[in-house]
């Protein structure tokens, strides 16, 4: 592998503004089981280990801290329950409860449902959160609006919503 003339953050940063960085930029994802497979199998000890060997240009979430009122049992701040999904050699949390599947509009949404409110966070940790990411780029907030909203009404209810109320 050629020698790496960016910082990870100066790579992302590289293709975001059309620039050619040194080497296309990598992110990893993966479940929890899986990633420690893969440490186990590097030797490695710590997933920045993995990512300094595998040349990832892991991308640290900042985010405000939840302060809000404690959600009901079991549910989420969107009032969404999840189970866990075996599946061989692992498992993930899959959404069982769409609250807002029922309502036929908006105006019975907003009658039901009650919203998370922005003020339920603390912002004030941001700042040192960027500060330790060092020269990882950082991403702020959620990355798939879509799949937010596909766990608020279901997947079936959310692709009728598109076909039924296209604007």
């Amino acid at each position: 592998m050629r020698k790496e003339t960016m910082t990870p953050r100066e790579r992302w940063l590289a293709v975001l503004r059309r620039e050619k960085p040194d080497r296309v930029p990598m992110d990893y994802w993966a479940t929890a089981e899986a990633s420690q497979n893969l440490m186990r199998h590097l030797g490695c000890s710590t997933m920045e280990e993995v990512y300094r060997r595998l040349h990832i240009d892991a991308v640290v979430s900042v985010g405000p801290r939840y302060v809000g009122p404690p959600p009901r049992e079991g549910e989420d701040i969107w009032g969404v329950r999840y189970r866990n999904v075996q599946y061989g050699t692992g498992v993930y949390a899959e959404a069982e409860t769409h609250p807002l599947q029922p309502y036929e509009t908006v105006e019975e949404i907003e009658a039901n449902y009650r919203w998370p409110s922005a003020d339920w966070w603390d912002y004030s940790v941001i700042p040192e959160q960027v500060r330790n990411a060092g020269q990882r780029p950082i991403r702020g907030g959620g990355s798939e609006p879509f799949l937010q909203y596909c766990v608020l009404r279901g997947l079936e209810q959310a692709m009728m919503d598109l076909i039924e109320h296209p604007d």
